[in-house]
């Protein structure tokens, strides 16, 4: 009943939404169906990215439409100028960083792929096998290299192109290059308290929102790969369907952010905002194809790509024991909780330490499948300084940690090797 009541507020839902139309949802059993969108998706094959964003189509003017019923500005003319923009992204090249012997692929800003490569640049440096893949050794470096590569995600990753907002701004607009060389990672690295190990206190060093997407890759017996993924961003995006269109606007907007003017991700027009969809590449030192991947999951998706990466070459597990293997995730911080804190600090004369993300900002650690990691492990952390959650998270709490795909091909003969995640539905299909 709270879905059917939910259905009409959202403009679009009462005519597009619900196995039997009405605005209702689909009642248990029933056979949903979708011609509108069915519709939409004839229009695209037939007339390509012109049919759904080219100033006078019918999609464009739906779309337009159903933002300006709910008080937005978007405009056909908005979608024409974006069409203009995907033809020059055809020319976007991905970007890489050499680690264990191979060559690591992201998709470059406005993606947050780089929050990948830069925690990955850091432990380039690092021997983790020197410690146990789960012990609080090992899991310390890895949360470490990733709370500063969010630091430099979230000050650096925008709109490149958007030149008014990101010419000479110093530490906040280094370029992708200077970012990811070995000298800047060094510097980083250095940051390090890994013997003994200790948390270090690290401005921005989480992530700042949260949501999930959908994921899939394929290869062929040649080398080729496709890693893919998409997203409406939250559950079903804004919930706005345009008129006759089968399908939900999305809302990856409210990852821009409002303050400093200056900032790199600045809300400003024909702009894209930070992304958090990141399909990824592995190749060997000549090129070659060695796994197509992408874990599903919001801001979880870098920490989860570092971490299967360093399953699959630093610790040479299978494709599919490095999908099964526990994970860690920092969460998305509440800064209202970290100012409270900071404020109470302050009146405590504790000074600004009481803001420090590694207190408010809680990092979550799942069991796995085999035990892999005991409670003992979230005590040694807690004791270098990192805000663990209590418990090790089990069952349906383990979906924070995203759902993820590989496709792994050896080099010498060709085999292709494909895993798939336990933590949600997903399959592998050979053809």
């Amino acid at each position: 009943d709270d879905g059917d009541a939910a259905l009409p507020a959202k403009p679009g839902t009462a005519e597009d939404g619900g196995g039997g139309g009405g605005g209702r949802a689909p009642r248990e059993g029933e056979v949903f169906r979708n011609p509108a969108l069915a519709n939409t998706l004839k229009a695209v094959a037939a007339g390509g990215a012109g049919a759904y964003y080219a100033s006078g189509s019918a999609i464009a003017s739906a779309i337009a439409q159903a933002a300006q019923r709910c008080g937005g500005c978007l405009s056909e003319q908005d979608l024409s100028e974006h069409l203009a923009l995907g033809a020059e992204l055809h020319d976007d090249q991905p970007i890489s960083i050499e680690y264990r012997n191979h060559r690591i692929w992201e998709m470059p800003p406005n993606g947050q792929g780089m929050a990948a490569l830069l925690a990955l640049q850091v432990l380039r440096g690092v021997p983790l096998t020197n410690a146990p893949r789960f012990s609080a050794p090992s899991l310390h470096a890895i949360i470490e290299s990733l709370r500063l590569a969010f630091a430099d995600a979230r000050r650096c990753i925008g709109d490149l192109r958007d030149s008014e907002h990101t010419t000479a701004r110093a530490e906040e607009t280094r370029k992708v290059e200077e970012l990811l060389n070995e000298g800047y990672a060094e510097q980083r690295r250095r940051l390090l308290k890994l013997s003994p190990p200790v948390a270090i206190a690290v401005s921005g060093g989480t992530p700042s929102n949260s949501s999930d997407t959908v994921y899939l890759c394929t290869a062929d017996a040649e080398g080729n790969a496709c890693s893919f993924i998409n997203s409406n961003y939250h559950g079903f995006g804004t919930g706005i369907v345009p008129s006759g269109c089968g399908f939900t606007l999305q809302n990856r907007a409210c990852n821009f952010v409002l303050q400093p003017p200056t900032h790199v991700n600045v809300f400003a027009p024909k702009k894209r905002p930070y992304h958090t969809i990141i399909p990824g590449m592995i190749t060997t030192a000549s090129g070659e194809l060695r796994y197509a991947f992408g874990v599903m999951g919001g801001f979880n998706q870098p920490q989860a790509h570092a971490q299967v990466v360093i399953n699959l070459l630093d610790y040479n597990m299978n494709v599919q024991q490095a999908l099964d293997a526990p994970r860690l995730c920092l969460q998305a911080i509440d800064h209202h909780s970290v100012a409270a804190a900071a404020a109470a600090a302050n009146a405590n004369g504790g000074g600004a330490a009481g803001g420090d993300e590694r207190r408010v900002g809680r990092i979550a650690i799942e069991a796995g499948t085999r035990g892999d990691i005991t409670p003992g492990v979230l005590q040694e952390l807690a004791a270098m300084g990192h805000n663990v959650e209590a418990d090790l998270r089990r069952g349906a709490g383990r979906s924070l940690f995203g759902n993820g795909s590989i496709i792994g091909r050896d080099p010498a003969t060709g085999v292709l090797a494909c895993g798939t995640d336990v933590r949600h539905d997903s399959s592998v299909v050979v053809l």
